[in-house]
């Protein structure tokens, strides 16, 4: 019998955020994981990334990410978002 692979421990979460509306900038993230716990539900989650921006208004803010706290514990370190708009804008999430 194979047992059931560890879950790594997390410690960190990284964003960073191309934005393209108006002039071109870049909004960086790094919250301590045990943080994400507080700002995301436990079990559910983020629904928009307004959540993890509520200082930084971009225009991803108000799209539905669902990044789902459960999925990102089982992926593990790694990239965990990499979504880009059509007009170039581009939301890049890991965990470590």
């Amino acid at each position: 019998m194979i047992a059931p692979a560890q879950r790594k421990p997390l410690h960190s979460f990284h964003a960073v955020i191309f934005d393209t509306r108006g002039s071109e900038r870049i909004v960086r993230i790094t919250l301590p994981y045990r943080l994400l716990h507080w700002v995301g539900r436990a079990g559910s989650g983020f629904q928009y990334l307004g959540q993890l921006t509520p200082l930084d208004d971009t225009e991803f803010d108000n799209e539905p990410i669902r990044l789902l706290l459960d999925e990102i514990e089982r992926h593990g370190p790694g990239v965990v978002v990499d979504y880009r708009h059509a007009n170039g804008g581009q939301f890049l999430a890991w965990v470590d």
